[in-house]
């Protein structure tokens, strides 16, 4: 039942959609496309009467999504690596900056020192 409901979904949206750019082209730009009308009426009228047929279809096109989505991630933080990330860095290091204090002496540690807060108490957090 829950395929059948999936299927018809995937079905209505993707039909629609092609019957929309079908449509937007006709009006916007005063061309129509015949094979992307087409094929967004039978997808509606499949979606409609029978859609158990659209499974296969609609499975392929989960499996192409999720690649591109792979795909698109890849590329989205390899560029936001390298244009804001890489040049932040470089900028601080010109400029002296240090993000973390990481240099220390020789048996320093980490650790800063903190002075605890005036009337501090656990009985009363809130």
């Amino acid at each position: 039942m829950e395929h059948k409901v999936l299927n018809r979904k995937f079905g209505l949206i993707t039909g629609g959609a092609c019957l929309f750019i079908a449509g937007y082209q006709q009006v916007g730009h005063h061309h129509f496309s015949m094979v992307l009308a087409i094929v967004g009426i039978v997808l509606v009228l499949v979606a409609l009467t029978v859609p158990v047929v659209l499974n296969r279809l609609r499975m392929v096109w989960t499996k192409i999504g999720d690649i591109l989505g792979v795909i698109n991630t890849s590329i989205i933080l390899f560029l936001v690596f390298f244009l804001v990330i890489s040049p932040i860095g470089l900028i601080m290091r010109l400029l002296g900056k240090q993000g973390l204090e990481l240099k220390t002496k020789p048996g320093d540690t980490y650790w800063k020192p903190t002075k605890p807060a005036a009337n501090s108490s656990l009985e009363q957090q809130f």
